[in-house]
């Protein structure tokens, strides 16, 4: 094997390596990112109702419009469950916060490029918003009768969970190759390129 044979294996094994953490950092970032968009939009005769007086006061404590009604964040939603100040809504808004704080270390951890301990907080993720879900199925406050559906938010953070979990694997799957073939970093690489250079002079 030549010097130059080994470079090109290590500069192929290191973008393969690149593309799995590409698609584990989008997938982080789209998770966070869910937080911030619609999880809940008016209805059509509802949204009209609002879109009427968009700058009418809808919720004084909250400081927020009609126009902030038409879509409500999560974020918008735990403020609210806040306000409520009930048993019920804390635990509500405890796992919309608990939902906020996995997604953000997920993120940290993609950033850092730590695939194992952005799963596990991937599925915390994940399992938490299976509780939210299933916290507003039984409050009823996405059926058909509610003022509000789910909106893309619900969809996008399946997504991103979906996207940071293969691209974590496949970044893991990527290292164990790159350790078998003694190549895990560039000083290992340029060791082993050494080597054969020497053993080539040698025959």
């Amino acid at each position: 094997m030549t010097k130059r044979t080994v470079e090109s294996a290590c500069g192929n094994c290191h973008l393969k390596g690149s593309l799995p953490f590409i698609a584990m950092l989008l997938g982080a970032l789209i998770l966070a990112a869910s937080f911030l968009l619609p999880f809940g939009t008016a209805r059509k005769e509802y949204r009209e109702w609002l879109s009427a007086a968009p700058d009418r006061v809808y919720d004084e404590e909250l400081n927020m419009t009609r126009r902030d009604a038409i879509n409500l964040s999560l974020i918008e939603i735990a403020r609210a469950f806040g306000k409520a100040g009930n048993l019920d809504s804390s635990f509500s808004m405890g796992t919309i916060i608990a939902a906020a704080v996995f997604a953000l270390l997920t993120l940290l951890f993609a950033v850092l490029k730590k695939p194992i301990p952005a799963i596990v907080f991937t599925m915390l993720a994940f399992g938490t918003f299976l509780l939210i879900l299933k916290d507003f199925d039984l409050r009823g406050t996405f059926s058909e009768s509610s003022s509000y559906k789910l909106g893309c938010a619900c969809w996008f953070a399946f997504i991103g969970i979906a996207a940071e979990m293969f691209g974590s694997i496949l970044t893991l799957v990527e290292r164990a190759k790159m350790k078998k073939l003694h190549i895990i970093d560039g000083g290992t690489a340029a060791n082993f390129a050494d080597a054969a250079a020497e053993s080539e002079k040698g025959e």
